[in-house]
This record gives structure tokens, sequence and C-alpha cells, in this order.
């Protein structure tokens, strides 16, 4: 499959991650906000309180287009998915965590006057021996949404992923995003002096993650 993108040890793919047309290299790390409160029926991705929802994800995909042995892996998701993922961390040989990320400037979801969706978790594996540069930090990060101008109605902070890659990543190393959306993953390894791949199904997505890596790079 022909590269959407391809700039500077950043590349896109449009197409479905499962695809066997796409060849991956070494990969260091995978990053990726998992698809997580889906509703076909509804159009698409929306944000909703998780209540008794049934996702209609299989978390076992996410072991099936990520390549096996990947030293660290960080995939945010759903509450109810959490302890799935991390027993299938484990059962792959991984250590793991979660990683919860605070926010002080959430809203109530549906305008419900009730505890705030304030934080949100993400399901961190590691393998013996691989990069981890912030040595015992604890494993929640404090940090507002503060997103101008959302592109994707998941869309994280590109300093939140500025955070992960830095502690878990050197200089040059390969970074994956299986489920690109509007391409943070993508923005931040750019940032940081990393390389990565990216694939998006909806192709509006992979236009707008193309134009946000041409953009110049943010000096930290």
């Amino acid at each position: 499959m022909r590269p959407y993108y391809d700039v500077g040890g950043i590349t896109i793919y449009h197409g479905d991650a499962r695809s066997e047309e796409i060849i991956l290299p070494e990969v260091d790390m995978v990053l990726t906000d998992v698809p997580y409160n889906v509703s076909q029926s509804h159009g698409g991705l929306r944000e909703l309180d998780f209540g008794d929802w049934d996702y209609d994800w299989d978390m076992r995909e996410l072991f099936e287009v990520v390549p096996p042995k990947v030293p660290v892996i960080y995939a945010w998701c759903a509450d109810k998915q959490l302890s799935d993922i991390l027993g299938m961390l484990g059962e792959r040989g991984y250590s793991t965590r979660t990683i919860a990320w605070c926010k002080p400037d959430a809203v109530p979801m549906n305008g419900q006057h009730i505890w705030t969706s304030a934080v949100e978790v993400c399901a961190f594996g590691r393998q013996p021996g691989s990069t981890h540069n912030l040595h015992c930090a604890p494993n929640y990060i404090v940090m507002n949404k503060n997103i101008k101008n959302k592109l994707h109605p998941t869309q994280k902070p590109v300093s939140l992923f500025h955070k992960l890659i830095s502690a878990s990543s050197n200089l040059e190393d390969m970074i994956f995003d299986p489920y690109m959306g509007s391409g943070t993953t993508l923005r931040a390894a750019k940032d940081l002096g990393r390389r990565a791949i990216g694939i998006e199904l909806e192709e509006r997505y992979c236009e707008i993650a193309a134009t946000r890596l041409d953009q110049e790079v943010l000096r930290l």
C-alpha cells in the first residue's frame, strides 16, 4: 500500500490497520487511542456517559494489529475495557500499569450535574528492558484538556502525548498508532524527534493529520 503521507520519517496510511498490505518496520512503542464509545447507528464516535453502554469493539483486535513483543504499549480506552486490555497485556508477558489522565477543566456530560467525567484511563504495558525515562513517576497526569478547534471527537492534548512518548522512547525511535484519528500521536512524535507511522480508516482524518504534520515543529 502506498503511503498517504510520507515526510521526514513520519508516515500515514489510509486504510484498515488489519490490512496485510501495510508492512511495518521494527516498532519501539505503540501509542493509540483505541475505538471506544462507538455507535455506527448514531453517526460514529460520540461522547457518552459510560453507564451500561455496550461497546461494539473487540479489544483483542488491538493485538492483531500491533507487532508481537513491541517493547511498550499505551492504549487509551474506556473504563469497562481497561481490565480486559491489561489482562491481555499480562498474558503476552508485559508488566502493566493503569495511567490516569486527570482533567481539572472537565465539565458535566450531557448537562447532568453529577460527578464529572474528569478522569480518562490508559492501559500501559512494557516488556523487560524497555525504555523508561521517568523513574518513580506517579501513574497519573494532571492536565487540562485545553484543546482549541477540536479536530476529532476523542482528541487528546498533544502535550499529554509528549509526556508519554518522552517517558518511553528515545530519539529516532519508531512510534506506531494503528488508530491514528487526527494524528496527535504523530504530531507529538515529530515534535520530539521520533519517527512514526499512523493508520486511519477515514480519509478526512488522514488529511487533517497531514495538515497538522506540515505545520512548524513545536519548540519545546
